[in-house]
């Protein structure tokens, strides 16, 4: 099945569609220069490649994809997510079905195709600051290669059908705007993964400390250090902050009371 939100009576609705029922779903709200006629939004892969501190990741390229679709690398437009482009987890905050949570990085120095051989790409910088217990629990799963795959939310202006095509294709997405990027478990395209720069070491939690380049993880530290390690003031503000932000409020005073030293 696909998935497509349709845009009626002014708000975004699910609807699912065969291979068959996509395509004329397309036929009938488009024109015959294959303007779309109603907005909508979909998904397809990102791929990953690690280079130093951020990701490089390819948004788009003419792959054909498990919904035999392909996306044309040159026609995306990418100037309202310039303004705020944000990187979220498994589409939240733009999908109705996802729980909203806030973004985990940004995007930089995204790079428009000029034609079907090139590709859409772009720089994730991870929320590394130490405050983002899930962000920083992503970009470790990225570095790991545990997670290998990205998604992009679209909307599109201008669809080609294509009719009886020798490998399968059924649309070919012309023109369309990007909305968001996620990190995501399972792609769209089958050939999505990760291709890592050889001289990039992999990040392990015994090297922590010794990387000067990373952020603190307070809570690794406690893990590693001595028996009656303990963390400063301001390291146990910042510990006490991550546990108040992931744990229900019936369970805040007992957070309390341990850093308070009375457990």
């Amino acid at each position: 099945m696909n998935t497509l939100f349709v845009k009626e009576q002014g708000i975004f609705t699910r609807k699912e569609f065969s291979d068959t029922d996509l395509v004329d779903w397309f036929k009938e709200n488009s024109d015959d220069e294959g303007n779309v006629q109603q907005e909508t939004v979909a998904y397809t892969t990102a791929n990953i490649k690690l280079e130093g501190e951020g990701f490089s990741w390819v948004l788009s390229d003419f792959t054909l994809d498990r919904d035999m679709e392909r996306m044309d690398p040159s026609g995306w437009d990418v100037k309202e997510y310039k303004k705020n482009p944000i990187v979220l987890w498994s589409h939240s905050s733009s999908n109705m079905f996802a729980p909203d949570v806030p973004a985990i990085g940004m995007m930089k120095n995204i790079k428009k195709a000029t034609d079907e051989k090139g590709q859409l790409t772009g720089t994730v910088i991870f929320d590394e600051s130490g405050f983002d217990p899930l962000a920083m629990s992503i970009a470790s799963k990225v570095r790991q290669g545990i997670l290998t795959t990205g998604s992009v939310g679209f909307m599109t202006k201008v669809i080609e059908i294509i009719e009886d095509s020798k490998d399968g294709t059924r649309l070919i997405h012309r023109k369309q705007e990007l909305m968001e990027f996620s990190i995501v478990n399972i792609p769209a395209n089958p050939k999505a993964q990760i291709q890592r720069s050889a001289e990039i070491p992999e990040t392990r939690v015994e090297n922590i400390e010794a990387t000067a380049s990373m952020p603190k993880d307070y809570i690794s530290e406690l893990l590693l250090g001595d028996e009656g390690h303990e963390t400063s003031v301001s390291e146990t503000s910042n510990l006490q902050t991550m546990f108040q932000d992931t744990i229900p409020d019936e369970g805040k005073s007992n957070i309390k009371e341990i850093f308070n030293g009375k457990n």
